[in-house]
């Protein structure tokens, strides 16, 4: 179980591996939590992978930024911006 305030959330099972900084860690599950929206819009769930690795939060955001990485939430997946010269 993980909790967001007050609220426990379910931990599903997940067989993904990831790797930070050289080493590779398997996730311990998933979670979905919502994330909050405006009054009169549906709910949206984000799944989260958890593993047991101290990886600091700003760290990774840096990292999408030098490699132009951006989340995509309509597709749940992780972009890479190709640049083109033109």
């Amino acid at each position: 179980m993980s909790s967001i305030g007050r609220h426990k959330l379910p931990m599903e099972k997940s067989r993904r591996w990831f790797r930070f900084e050289g080493a590779v860690f398997e996730s311990l599950g998933t979670v979905e939590p919502p994330l909050a929206t405006p009054d009169g819009f549906p709910q949206i769930l984000v799944v989260i992978d958890i593993v047991s690795a101290d990886v600091p939060p700003l760290v990774v955001l840096d990292v999408f930024d030098d490699e132009s990485i951006f989340a995509d939430t309509g597709s749940n997946s992780l972009i890479k911006r190709v640049v083109t010269s033109k």
